[in-house]
């Protein structure tokens, strides 16, 4: 959560991390960590997107999270902490994805290059105040 709060803050001050294949590269793996322990990986991988058309964030993201998370969960099932037990409340979580799904697209006609940053930075500074109420409340 700090991280990311540190993140956000030098990104509203004005500082732009390029969109490279260094900075991705070192982006991916401070999302896959930070989702790891956290569960909020986005925000990382997010913030050098935050300069390019929201069309192209619109659509690096879900594969990000859909790559990572297929890797994660094969992980889990790996080392045998992949069952029943963490699969099925997993479930709940499918109406939201659903309606995430269907209001995507015409929501998508709305933002715009120019609101799209905001958006980013103020959903990575929620996630990362949501994960220090959890674990400080």
């Amino acid at each position: 959560a700090g991280l990311v709060l540190l993140a956000v803050g030098l990104s509203a001050s004005g500082l732009s991390l390029r969109r490279t294949r260094s900075a991705l590269i070192g982006a991916g793996a401070l999302a896959g960590f930070m989702g790891t322990v956290s569960g909020i990986g986005g925000p990382p991988i997010a913030l050098p997107y935050q300069h390019e058309p929201p069309a192209l964030l619109r659509a690096t993201l879900p594969r990000f999270f859909m790559v990572g998370g297929v890797l994660g969960m094969i992980t889990l099932a790996c080392v045998g902490r992949l069952g029943a037990d963490e699969f099925l409340p997993s479930l709940a979580l499918m109406p939201g994805v659903a309606v995430g799904i269907a209001a995507s697209h015409p929501l998508a006609r709305h933002l715009d290059r120019r609101h799209a940053r905001p958006y980013v930075l103020a959903i990575s500074f929620l996630s990362a105040v949501a994960v220090l109420v959890r674990e400080l409340g």
